[in-house]
């Protein structure tokens, strides 16, 4: 069996767009499906176009809620995919709002485009819809900290949490992920991927 490999998609070279392809154990598990952000063309067809076929990702790991982590999760579900989507509790609470918040600003965006097309031209298409969202939040599986979780066969997840000591910060989140498979003889790999800082707020 083939060792694990992890491919960059997004977040590579910029700060968005976030998709990252671990292969293993013969399978396919996507860490993050975010929105590209940037001028509407090259946004348009970076999300469109997914560098992998949907369908062929058995699992996702969601790392937290911002859009350009989780913003194209409904896409990925539009093109075929039918897999679990792990992450927190707290971000499938917020991606259960922000989901539907950008189906209707995608749909509303579309509409805007369509009413200024000359006739004849093909209409824009919304990224997705509110439909492909609700199909997204039904793959939904939260994962609570420090609970190892079955990603897939040969695949735990763990969310941790911890207090750093760095000014700027006051706690650090990561997924780790430890990986199982067979080349001569089995052994395990671990994968440790920060997923966020967070400054607390202190309201005096």
């Amino acid at each position: 069996m083939d060792q694990p490999t992890l491919t960059f998609w997004g977040a590579a070279r910029n700060v968005t767009g976030s998709r990252h392809l671990l292969h293993a154990n013969g399978e396919q598990l996507l860490l993050d499906c975010g929105l590209f952000q940037g001028r509407r063309a090259e946004a348009n067809q970076q999300n469109r176009e997914l560098p992998f076929k949907a369908k062929d990702v058995a699992a996702v790991v969601l790392s937290h809620a911002h859009m350009d982590h989780a913003g194209n999760l409904p896409t990925l579900v539009k093109r075929g995919f039918r897999g679990k989507i792990h992450c927190t509790p707290a971000t499938a609470d917020l991606i259960d709002v922000m989901l539907r918040d950008s189906a209707h600003i995608q749909e509303r965006d579309a509409e805007w485009l369509n009413k200024r097309r000359k006739r004849g031209q093909e209409k824009v298409e919304p990224l997705y819809a509110l439909k492909d969202v609700e199909r997204c939040l039904k793959l939904v599986e939260p994962q609570r900290y420090r609970t190892p979780f079955s990603v897939r066969p040969g695949v735990t997840g763990l969310w941790q949490v911890r207090r750093t000591r760095e000014p700027e910060t006051d706690f650090q989140e990561w997924i780790r992920f430890d990986l199982e498979y067979v080349q001569r003889m089995s052994w395990r790999l671990d994968i440790w991927i920060i997923v966020q800082t967070m400054k607390s707020v202190v309201k005096g």
